[in-house]
């Protein structure tokens, strides 16, 4: 899902950068940005990618670009027929009845591709555009809760650097990019336990998780302290609002959906109250979260999954 992607280093891209240094020949630096954040698995979302070459004449020649799509779909009309993506050199953040219109007028040069199916397009890239500066245009949607990443080859060899915000300020700056480590906590619930691990450290619960049903429930202050969420209950109305950063989760106890940001996304469980307290389904509060791998381990009776701090939902990454 998006919920929304993140998609500059500021979508803020979260981008996988290949270590590559800026000098190389034939490189060409690559920047992503588009829509901040996108609600639910089929809402559409525009992306942009600047590719500027590093210098003139590196190239040399056409240069045939394959974008692949992975969790990610391209956009279609009403009648069901792929939108085109757009190649032009479009430095603004257009919409796509801009870039047509630009295109009609003359305005903007460039043209459009019909993508070779749901998740690949072959662009053409002129040697003018390649070997100096050209904007990509797509729009798609996420297929499924998770990463949409973008993959980009080419038949030229081309080396692909990652552009960050601090390249426009300073151009001369030849430093190799490298994406920082996230910091990682192993989280470990021990079913019927009333103490649970956050990296390494003890928290004292006044209920413990169970399992009903196959799904692993935990109280509300447990989702609050695992995720550093802001959780508040409504006992009039026996609702739950979980909020994080920019997005909102709702919940209604007896309910098998729950709203996220105004989207209605199915949940394996409903919420209910046990003892007194209100609890929610771990695995789908926590895919919420960016959280796919949850391991069980049945000598043990634990759940566990390590979790890195919350930034957002679904993001466009970019690989090279």
């Amino acid at each position: 899902m998006r919920l929304k992607q993140k998609l500059t280093l500021g979508i803020s891209a979260v981008l996988i950068a290949a270590m590559v240094p800026v000098n190389a020949m034939a490189a060409v630096k690559v920047k992503i940005y588009g829509d901040r954040r996108v609600y639910g698995t089929e809402t559409p979302f525009n992306t942009y990618i600047e590719l500027e070459s590093t210098g003139y004449g590196l190239i040399k020649n056409t240069a045939t670009i394959k974008l692949t799509l992975n969790n990610g779909e391209f956009a279609v009309d009403k009648d069901g027929n792929y939108l085109p993506v757009y190649v032009t050199d479009s430095k603004k953040e257009l919409d796509r009845e801009e870039i047509a219109e630009g295109l009609a007028d003359g305005s903007i040069d460039g043209f459009g591709i019909i993508p070779d199916d749901e998740d690949t397009v072959k662009l053409t890239i002129p040697e003018d555009m390649i070997d100096d500066y050209c904007q990509i245009m797509f729009t798609a949607h996420a297929n499924d809760y998770g990463d949409v990443t973008v993959s980009l080859k080419d038949n030229r060899d081309i080396k692909y650097i990652v552009k960050t915000d601090d390249d426009d300020e300073d151009e001369d700056d030849e430093e190799t990019i490298e994406e920082a480590e996230p910091e990682v906590d192993k989280v470990i619930i021990p079913i019927g336990s009333k103490t649970i691990y956050i990296g390494g450290e003890e928290l004292e619960l006044d209920m413990p998780a169970y399992i009903s049903n196959d799904v692993t429930k935990l109280p509300l202050r447990a989702i609050s302290e695992i995720f550093g969420a802001d959780v508040y209950w409504n006992g009039a109305e026996k609702t739950v609002t979980i909020e994080l950063g920019d997005d909102t989760l709702f919940l209604r106890i007896g309910d098998k959906r729950m709203m996220v940001n105004g989207y209605a996304v199915p949940l394996s469980a409903a919420p209910e109250i046990s003892n007194g307290r209100t609890f929610v389904p771990l695995r789908d509060i926590a895919k919420m979260f960016g959280i796919d791998d949850i391991e069980w381990d049945e000598e043990t009776q634990t759940v566990s999954f390590d979790y890195t701090e919350y930034t957002g939902f679904t993001y466009l990454t970019y690989n090279s």
